[in-house]
């Protein structure tokens, strides 16, 4: 690579933590939380591992994701019926709150985000 392409790289790397950390401020979660949430709640109920393979997330990142949302009630797990090794997530009232309070967030917090948001957020008047 180049000196200029590593430059623009290393820039890159900047805004986007720069934007992680603005977005944790602006919701209290941090970008991956709120992606495991969101997608929790767009399959209504799945696996963690169903969660790693579809975020492309480590098992164990996603493992304690979970965890910390769970204990913050914005999500449960219940143990399969038929195999008692699979764990079930469910988003909670109090998750479907937080997380449309976390994207009103970005929305007001990035400009242009409205737009791109409400036609791929239903929650936020979008038709997807």
């Amino acid at each position: 690579m180049t000196n200029a392409a590593l430059r623009a790289l290393r820039r890159i790397l900047r805004a986007a933590d720069r934007a992680g950390r603005r977005l944790a401020t602006a919701t209290g979660m941090t970008p991956s939380q709120l992606l495991i949430l969101q997608e929790v709640q767009r399959l209504e109920e799945t696996t963690p591992t169903i969660i790693a393979s579809t975020l492309q997330f480590a098992q164990p990142t996603v493992t304690s994701i979970v965890e910390r949302l769970a204990g913050a009630g914005y999500l449960t797990r219940e143990r399969g019926e038929t195999d008692r090794r699979k764990i079930y997530l469910r988003v909670t009232e109090a998750g479907r709150a937080a997380l449309a309070e976390a994207l009103g967030a970005v929305v007001r917090a990035v400009p242009g985000a409205g737009n791109r948001a409400s036609s791929s957020c239903p929650g936020l008047g979008g038709s997807a």
